[in-house]
């Protein structure tokens, strides 16, 4: 049963990882205009209009959110079958005589 334990927190930790981790993107791609309108006035529009540089930051920010999905769906998947793996092995072991 120990074994088994360990998947399972490790699938409720990445859980906890990946929601904070996208609600640290989405307050990012809210503040997004903000910081790019500061740092544009700052540098003296040097790096373009500022709404290309909005749209440029966030679909970086979504395409990295994209990422991080389809990473966090295979280690959970990997977590899901190692407890599979650990579930068929501990029903061999407990054959009926």
């Amino acid at each position: 049963m120990g074994k088994l334990i360990t998947p399972l927190r490790k699938i409720r930790r990445l859980e906890i990882l990946y929601v904070a981790t996208i609600g640290v993107m989405m307050i990012m791609v809210v503040c997004t205009p903000f910081l790019v309108r500061r740092w544009i006035s700052e540098t003296d529009r040097l790096l373009g209009e500022q709404e290309v540089m909005e749209a440029l930051l966030i679909a970086v920010l979504l395409s990295l959110a994209y990422a991080l999905s389809h990473i966090y769906k295979a280690l959970i998947r990997s977590h899901r079958e190692e407890i599979q793996r650990h579930d068929l092995t501990a029903a061999s072991h407990h054959r009926p005589i």
